[in-house]
């Protein structure tokens, strides 16, 4: 997993006011997830006012431009913008959640 921001957070946070520019990629088939701001929260989740502007790769499973794979239940996002680029995977991806 690898994210411009938060890779994974085994508790409930809040992300705000955040622009990352950086490219995030995972080479390994094993690392399945990445995302330009959040990879993966095990807990709730609230994103606001952030931007991702770079390219974000999962090759075998999922790439999010602001979240990859958010939890089940308790997940806001407000105001985030995403301007960069998914390059292509082989299951799910979204310009602002890869996998819901």
């Amino acid at each position: 997993m690898a994210a411009g921001v938060i890779a994974f957070a085994s508790k409930a946070c809040v992300v705000e006011d955040i622009w990352s520019k950086v490219d995030v990629s995972v080479a390994n088939v094993n690392a399945q997830r990445a995302a330009g701001i959040v990879g993966r929260i095990a807990g709730a989740l609230t994103i606001n006012r952030c931007r991702y502007s770079g390219t974000a790769s999962a090759p075998s499973f999922v790439a999010g431009g602001i979240i990859a794979f958010p939890p089940v239940s308790g997940t806001k996002i407000t105001n985030c913008l995403f301007d960069g680029h998914i390059a292509k995977t082989s299951s799910y991806s979204g310009g602002i959640v890869g996998y819901n």
